[in-house]
């Protein structure tokens, strides 16, 4: 059984079958050679894995993501973060990193997080005379903060899938997301003075207290969720639900950048997004059930 599982599962692989299907038609192969249970036990196991409620974290932080982005969060943490330390040696690389660990620290969503952050700064940054291969790697790596910088939807799947506690994670997550970016920020400005990537910006007090004001209420977010979480007022799936009700405050109504007629077009794009990823979670849990079914663990050890 051991050998047709994982057997049936690298060949679905080698053929190119899309992840999620070799999972489930690999189950599918070891309940047909069984015969004595039901196929419907697919389908009832992917529903089971998928009834979790700090799972609806998830798709709840990247709706929340989507809603930030098409709102013009992203410029304003932006602007402000290119105020208050554009100034210095690789001031705009410097801008990229920070402008994604606040973003970060509000979606949880690495590739929000690029596509809010990158589509801002990297031309700007080219057009500064940047490197165009510099400035793509500074977006990418700075975004991946958004995985430890809570909140974060990897902490919450591992949560979930190893009874953790999310708050706890999220708490543990703080200090290292901060010292990933300083360290980012460090290396950045030695590359910055060796390829002479002077700023020619200079630093004004006026200028960053108008942008912190403009970016005020999305910095307000992170607090909003981890505090409420942390004070217990509530949890992490329904922080997941404040923050996208007052996202859509701010965004409608402060910013304006997003239209309340396109919610419901952004909330069927952000069901596509999610969907695969559910599917995939589902499909896993079914995997899993028959690993422990046939006690494939157990037999391995054994065989070790």
């Amino acid at each position: 059984m051991t050998l047709l599982l994982f057997g049936s599962f690298a060949f679905f692989l080698l053929i190119r079958t899309p992840v999620v299907f070799a999972l489930g038609l690999s189950v599918l192969c070891v309940l047909l050679w069984r015969g004595d249970i039901t196929l419907m036990l697919i389908a009832q196991r992917a529903a089971t894995g998928l009834d979790s409620f700090p799972l609806l974290a998830v798709p709840l932080f990247i709706l929340m993501g989507e809603i930030l982005n098409r709102g013009g969060c992203g410029e304003k943490l932006v602007h402000f973060s290119k105020r208050l330390v554009g100034g210095i040696t690789g001031g705009l690389a410097h801008a990229n990193i920070l402008a994604s660990m606040f973003f970060g620290g509000i979606s949880g969503v690495a590739t929000a997080d690029t596509a809010a952050i990158g589509s801002v700064l990297i031309p700007t940054m080219v057009k500064a005379g940047y490197d165009a291969k510099f400035s793509t790697v500074v977006t990418v790596t700075s975004s991946i903060i958004g995985i430890i910088i809570p909140p974060s939807i990897d902490m919450i799947l591992y949560g979930w899938i190893s009874g953790t506690s999310i708050v706890e994670l999220f708490a543990g997550g703080i200090i290292p997301g901060t010292l990933v970016g300083l360290a980012l920020m460090a290396l950045s400005h030695w590359i910055s003075m060796k390829h002479g990537y002077r700023s020619e910006e200079k630093f004004s007090l006026r200028k960053l207290s108008g942008a912190f004001w403009e970016a005020l209420p999305a910095l307000v977010m992170p607090i909003l969720i981890i505090g409420g979480m942390f004070t217990g007022a509530f949890t992490a799936t329904e922080g997941a639900a404040v923050a996208v009700v007052y996202g859509i405050v701010i965004t409608v109504f402060f910013y304006k950048g997003l239209k309340i007629r396109e919610v419901p077009v952004l909330l069927l794009q952000v069901c596509t997004t999610v969907g695969s990823i559910m599917l995939l979670i589902a499909f896993c849990k079914t995997f899993g059930w028959i690993l422990t079914a046939e006690r494939i663990p157990h037999a391995i050890s054994e065989f070790f």
